[in-house]
């Protein structure tokens, strides 16, 4: 039986940040060449998507009612780890407890591979359950010197390079998986 994958797949700064401080996007790239590659990857490669409540919230900015799941567009069933006194849904689940236990339940199901959009706590919580899988980072040519940083949490994160693809805008993408 095929094992779900959890992908971290963000956009970073070249220092490391997902986002500036007060959680800004300031300099971050919405668009060029790597868009419709990400787009694409969300349509032909994840059914579900996780986020931390700060990442989910940061989309309010964006024209999302709370309550209401991101990424509707492409079908995506979204679960939100973290306190927020909001009902869950059929395509939005809000979890206010281990987040290894219910990604573990996760990724036991059938299904594409599963979305980790954000934020930088989770995603180190996620890896350090031995959970992550992979990580994608869309490296934006901006460099932003303090924020929300890629992994929360101390010590080294191994990581092995399986490839690397430049965009003329100047967007790298890597794509890594946890050292062994």
């Amino acid at each position: 039986m095929h094992m779900r994958r959890v992908v971290y797949h963000v956009a970073t700064s070249v220092d490391g940040f997902i986002a500036g401080e007060g959680g800004s996007f300031e300099g971050f790239l919405f668009e060029g060449e790597h868009l419709p590659d990400f787009l694409g990857s969300l349509t032909d490669d994840y059914d579900t998507v996780l986020m931390g409540r700060a990442t989910y919230e940061a989309g309010y900015a964006f024209g999302a009612k709370p309550g209401d799941p991101s990424y509707t567009e492409f079908g995506l069933v979204n679960y939100v780890f973290g306190k927020l006194d909001l009902p869950s849904g059929e395509q939005i689940h809000f979890v206010d407890g281990d987040a290894a236990k219910t990604v573990a339940e996760l990724k036991e199901q059938p299904g594409k591979d599963i979305w980790l959009c954000g934020g930088g706590v989770l995603a180190r919580s996620i890896l350090d359950a031995g959970l992550l899988d992979e990580v994608v980072l869309k490296v934006n040519p901006i460099w932003i010197g303090k924020g929300v940083p890629l992994f929360g949490g101390d010590g080294p994160l191994p990581l092995s390079l399986v490839e690397a693809k430049t965009y003329s805008n100047g967007v790298g993408l890597l794509r890594y998986v946890p050292a062994t």
